[in-house]
């Protein structure tokens, strides 16, 4: 097998799994919407408040709801770039197909994997404005060709790091897989808790870091530059991973 058929086997083994997946979401979104339109009616006819909105008979139903398709596919893209190392390169090597052969079948298909997400994601969140009703409020906006580029950068990000983590887990031994899975969630809670506890006194030696952190969490609003850190981060974890791949040695399947 070379790049074409490596491709295709994903392709092929993940395509029911995608197929599902897109299904339910838009399953999900458009019974969400009929169920929401009803009871608003309902609401608006008894005169009752839903979702924080007085809603009387004699004004039309009003209120926001969106599946938020987002956090779900990065959930979905995050367990595709787990499941994209190990077996997947076992397989590339028991056919004789190169370390980079296999890695650039996996760059190809998350590619082409987060494209398609982003532009259904977009359609998916869009379906409750055809029952007319608001979509719900967020701090990413713009015209489709940017939400479509954030989407696509945001998911390609997910995929790599999950392929990066898998990979890291895959040449770590297993006291070092305890202590990092222990270790580094403990240690990110620790840090943000006291940046953010103690960081806002001008005297504390985590002030500047928790002003840097509010200063990027503003830059960040902007969809566009949202757009480019994940870009450069699905990069910086695209190559971490082609680090981990290049010398990875063959291991037998745990059972």
């Amino acid at each position: 097998m070379r790049l074409k058929e490596m491709f295709f086997w994903q392709y092929k083994s993940n395509r029911l799994a995608f197929l599902v997946f897109y299904l339910i979401v838009a399953a999900a979104t458009l019974a969400g919407s009929i169920l929401f339109v009803s009871g608003t009616q309902i609401a608006a006819d008894s005169g009752v408040s839903v979702v924080g909105v007085t809603i009387n008979s004699d004004s039309p139903a009003m209120g926001r709801f969106n599946m938020a398709t987002l956090p779900i596919a990065v959930v979905f893209l995050l367990i595709l770039g787990l499941a994209s190392f190990a077996e997947n390169l076992r397989l590339a090597l028991a056919n004789g197909v190169s370390r980079r052969t296999h890695f650039l079948s996996f760059l190809l298909f998350a590619l082409v994997a987060s494209a398609v997400t982003a532009l259904l994601s977009i359609l998916f969140d869009a379906i409750p404005g055809f029952f007319g009703v608001s979509g719900a409020s967020s701090q990413f906006s713009g015209s489709f060709f940017v939400l479509l580029l954030f989407f696509a950068m945001v998911y390609l990000c997910i995929a790599a790091l999950g392929y990066f983590i898998a990979g890291a887990y895959y040449r770590m031994n297993n006291p070092a897989r305890v202590a990092v899975s222990i270790g580094v969630p403990a240690g990110l809670i620790i840090f943000f808790a006291n940046v953010f506890s103690f960081g806002y006194d001008l005297g504390n030696p985590l002030y500047p870091i928790t002003k840097a952190l509010i200063s990027f969490g503003d830059w960040m609003t902007q969809t566009l530059n949202a757009a480019l850190f994940f870009a450069l981060a699905a990069v910086l974890f695209l190559f971490l991973g082609w680090l981990l791949t290049r010398r990875a040695p063959v291991k037998e399947p745990v059972a």
